[in-house]
């Protein structure tokens, strides 16, 4: 009764009248006027209302209501959902006009769910069902759902697999499929991998997988530029219908600066998607030599094999020395043998962390896990002292690089190495480079990991006795998987790492497609090495013209977590420079980027119809393809929940909303009091 339990009623009337009773027990004993009785009632009722309000927010309302069921509908609003299918869409959406007993609610969706029509240029190249799915199930728990419709051609590129979550509770699922799933004739450039930074006059690698459909016997010409220049080429016989082949080309740069390096394949007759005939990555050739000190507690076989690696190429520059000739002038540090017992080797290690540079450790028997850990944050404690043989396993997930299929043959064949018998916490944002295995069998636990510290880029090696790898790798040849690793490794350490400065630009990356945003943080120290927000710094950007005339504009900044966040966009493809002004010493910084036109939406336009039936299949919904009007009513009529929903409302009553309780309140005493005055007992 008006949202309070019928319990709270009888003890807060008890209690009313109880405490009523002590002020006028003596008053109704001793005098039999009636208009006593009526002040008694007043005065408990005022107390009552007193008890309520004190009591109210622990008491809850419930209030039933019927609610019409509500149909959310999802229109695809991508790049890959062709016109034809959107015109045929509109002719059957008109059928939801007709679901008279459910509230429809339309929405669209291409990275993110959204009301209205538009999507922003670089919204529209990606596609995350996923969200879809999130953004249902917060609806459903606002109102009742009926069901859902979905019009998409199934491609994603973003996001996570919808099938793999949880889809909105007891939410019919009705799909409607457009696009074409029929393989069509296509030649393809997917995954190329190459360096972001090499060195001039060192040779890298370029790798892509070239996939052929319905091109069966066809000879597919793939050339690789830089640049404007072809620097290789070769024919490719497609063997099967759906055909595919790893292609790669060494380059060896001849310039420093931003090189444009693109995988091409020539369109061939039948082919409607041509955005997928080439992929592009721009590669920073530099021309600084690492200094690289291989720093030694004892002499052992691995610094002598690492040295020759590092030697081989001229990248680097190495020497190798005792631990306890030291100093802080190399940029990558080779730490062999150090058995981290000494505080003082813990803390010339946390200040090389902290300087920014790069750290290769290799562990040894004996060494103290416990105070390593701790430079690194990491709980490994005490590590038991036995040690096995463990064989390295390339890990495939590595983004680092891909090994070439001879790498990866010769990764399987090499021999063991002595590593501890444990299994070691990994620490945050670590990365494996190679696993371990155990008598041919493979396993999960590191035998290199990489990872960062700051501005440090630190790699870490479960063991020792490499140089039984470089042994084997020249029986079989010049050595050039043992010496190629080494160097790679320590490239990517090294690009990872970067000392401390009074000003530098921050980019998450070197490259952008035109649907990314471009954001740019412009980090300021001051001599102590802090960071320094207190002087405005500016930041400015132009396009690279072919002769090399540049117009810069500003970039508008604002103070970010002590330093200033830029946001650039409307960018074109092409190259850009990046000066900022300001540091302590009045210095500028540049940094080079590029924006490139490959949009992931329209690799690959065969549309996915498998997975938008598996979705309708699991929520008890149905599938069927745009422009089937009649089979789309049908499951409108069969598969949705258009029952009127009776939900019960629960919700607090509070004090400060009960404005009744004020008013019997201050009537109840307001009345006792002037019977008490009129009777002359006030």
């Amino acid at each position: 009764m008006l949202g309070i339990p019928v319990w709270a009623w009888i003890i807060v009337l008890l209690a009313a009248i109880g405490l009523s009773t002590l002020h006028y027990y003596k008053i109704l004993r001793n005098r039999g006027s009636q208009i006593w009785w009526v002040a008694f009632a007043l005065r408990v009722l005022g107390y009552a209302g007193v008890l309520l309000l004190l009591f109210n927010p622990w008491w809850q309302l419930q209030e039933e209501k019927v609610e019409t069921p509500v149909l959310l509908v999802y229109e695809d609003r991508s790049a890959s959902v062709d016109s034809a299918s959107l015109e045929k869409w509109k002719s059957m959406s008109t059928e939801l006009a007709s679901m008279n007993k459910m509230r429809i609610q339309r929405f669209g969706f291409a990275h993110d769910v959204f009301s209205g029509d538009s999507v922003s240029n670089k919204d529209k190249f990606r596609s995350n069902l996923s969200a879809v799915m999130r953004h249902a199930t917060a609806k459903s728990a606002t109102a009742p759902l009926g069901g859902m419709v979905i019009m998409t051609d199934g491609i994603m590129n973003e996001g996570l697999d919808p099938l793999m979550g949880s889809l909105p509770p007891q939410t019919p699922i009705i799909a409607v499929g457009a696009g074409n799933t029929a393989p069509r004739i296509d030649a393809l450039v997917g995954g190329l991998l190459c360096n972001e930074e090499v060195f001039l006059g060192n040779s890298f690698a370029v790798e892509a997988s070239i996939r052929a459909v319905k091109l069966a016997g066809e000879s597919v010409v793939v050339r690789c530029l830089v640049g404007q220049d072809e620097v290789g080429r070769l024919i490719w016989t497609v063997a099967s219908a759906s055909d595919w082949k790893r292609v790669n080309f060494d380059i060896k740069p001849k310039s420093m600066g931003l090189k444009r390096v693109s995988i091409l394949v020539t369109p061939l007759k039948g082919e409607l998607n041509l955005v997928n005939n080439s992929q592009t990555k721009y590669v920073k050739v530099v021309d600084e030599r690492k200094k690289v000190e291989i720093l030694f507690a004892a002499p052992h076989p691995d610094v002598s094999a690492i040295g020759r690696a590092l030697g081989s190429e001229g990248q680097f520059t190495c020497v190798a020395k005792s631990k306890n000739d030291r100093n802080n002038n190399a940029d990558v540090y080779i730490l062999h043998g150090w058995n981290w017992t000494d505080k003082s080797d813990l803390g010339w290690l946390s200040g090389q962390l902290n300087r920014g540079k790069a750290i290769w450790i290799f562990a040894t028997p004996g060494m103290q896990w416990g105070g390593l850990g701790s430079v690194f944050g990491v709980n490994w404690g005490s590590v038991s002292s036995i040690w096995q043989d463990a064989q390295p396993q390339w890990n495939d997930g590595f983004s680092g690089w891909s090994p070439t299929s001879e790498e990866s043959l010769r990764w399987g064949n090499m021999p063991p190495v002595k590593s501890p018998v444990v299994k070691l916490a990994s620490p945050m944002g670590s990365s494996a480079v190679l696993w371990q295995k155990w008598g041919g069998a493979a396993t999960q636990l590191p035998l290199m990991s990489t990872w960062k510290v700051g501005n440090s880029g630190v790699g870490m090696f479960f063991g020792e006795g490499i140089w039984r790898w470089r042994i084997e790798d020249r029986k079989e040849g010049e050595g050039k998987v043992f010496d190629a690793w080494v160097r790679r490794m320590t490239g990517l350490l090294a690009a990872g790492s970067s000392a401390k400065k009074s000003l530098e630009i921050s980019i998450s990356k070197q490259q952008f497609d035109l649907s990314e945003e471009l954001i740019v943080r412009v980090i300021c120290r001051d001599k102590a090495g802090d960071f320094d927000d207190a002087i405005a710094r500016t930041l400015k950007i132009g396009k690279l013209g072919k002769l090399g005339g540049e117009e810069f504009v500003q970039v508008a900044l604002e103070k970010d977590k002590g330093g200033w966040r830029g946001v650039v966009t409307g960018l074109g493809e092409g190259e850009y420079k990046l000066i900022a002004e300001g540091g302590i010493d009045r210095t500028s910084v540049e940094k080079q980027i590029a924006v490139v036109n490959q949009p992931m939406e329209m690799m690959d336009l065969q549309a996915n119809h498998g997975l938008l039936t598996s979705l309708a299949t699991r929520s008890d919904g149905g599938f069927c393809r745009v422009g089937e009007v009649d089979a789309f009513r049908k499951l409108l009529n069969d598969k949705l929940n258009q029952v009127p929903v009776m939900r019960q409302e629960v919700s607090n009553k509070h004090w400060w909303d009960s404005v009744f309780w004020f008013i019997v309140i201050v009537l109840s005493f307001g009345g006792e009091w002037g019977i008490r005055r009129w009777m002359g007992k006030y």
